[in-house]
């Protein structure tokens, strides 16, 4: 482990942990809550009933009348009332809505219809607890190459961010031919020119998927390797 790192790394590691901490007491604490009060302001999703899916270890959940947050790709735990005291199965993911139903994944699934005995049913939020992958990720960090030489020093503040200027005004040309406006055209440039990071921020509407698209179809094309990922998988298929 670098030296000048040790600090860094072992704060991060705090956050970590800490952050995790945080959640799972929000989730209990959600999890607690009425189920009056959850289903009114969207914190859960009654079901009339459920049933086997078309697939292995997928199930349908027929809506009720009450509406939710939930969004595809969500983490749900399905209760009869109380996922603290009447846990069906946890984990489980929203994978789709289609004619006042939604497709349930996920290896608990087929353990969660053998407990379910008939009735309306609920939703709640879920997660996952991530730690582990979290460790493993700060422990390569401090005993590689890249990690050592980019990613903790980018990390500190250590490392001066830069971009080449060619491939940022060659991307500008092609976004602005593609019909992108100077913003966009400018998050492009940046986004394909960075030698080390870009972040592009901005509200709902402002075309961000349009202008990751385009990034990603340009990074390909130079022989790039992309990996995208998102929090739902609506967004990373569009």
């Amino acid at each position: 482990m670098a030296d000048p790192y040790t600090r860094l790394l072992s704060e991060l590691l705090e956050f970590v942990r800490d952050e995790q901490s945080a959640g799972q007491r929000k989730l209990l604490d959600l999890w607690d809550r009425p189920l009056a009060e959850k289903l009114e302001k969207g914190w859960s999703q009654g079901f009339t009933r459920l049933e086997p899916g078309d697939e292995p270890a997928t199930a349908w959940a027929h809506l009720d009348d009450t509406d939710s947050r939930f969004r595809e790709g969500d983490l749900l735990v399905l209760h009869g009332g109380s996922p603290l005291q009447d846990q069906l199965g946890r984990g489980l993911s929203l994978e789709s809505e289609e004619d006042g139903r939604w497709l349930l994944a996920g290896n608990r699934v087929t353990s969660a219809l053998q407990l379910y005995a008939g009735g309306p049913c609920y939703a709640d939020p879920d997660t996952i607890d991530l730690t582990h992958y979290y460790e493993l990720a700060l422990e390569e960090i401090a005993t590689t190459q890249i990690g050592l030489t980019v990613v903790l020093p980018l990390l500190s503040g250590r490392l001066d961010i830069s971009f080449d200027e060619r491939d940022v005004s060659e991307a500008e040309r092609i976004a602005i031919a593609a019909g992108l406006n100077p913003m966009q055209a400018q998050a492009i440039g940046l986004a394909y020119g960075a030698e080390q990071i870009a972040c592009i921020q901005g509200p709902p509407g402002s075309g961000k998927t349009r202008v990751l698209a385009l990034i990603a179809r340009l990074m390909v094309g130079r022989g790039e390797r992309l990996l995208v990922t998102s929090h739902t998988h609506m967004a990373i298929n569009n």
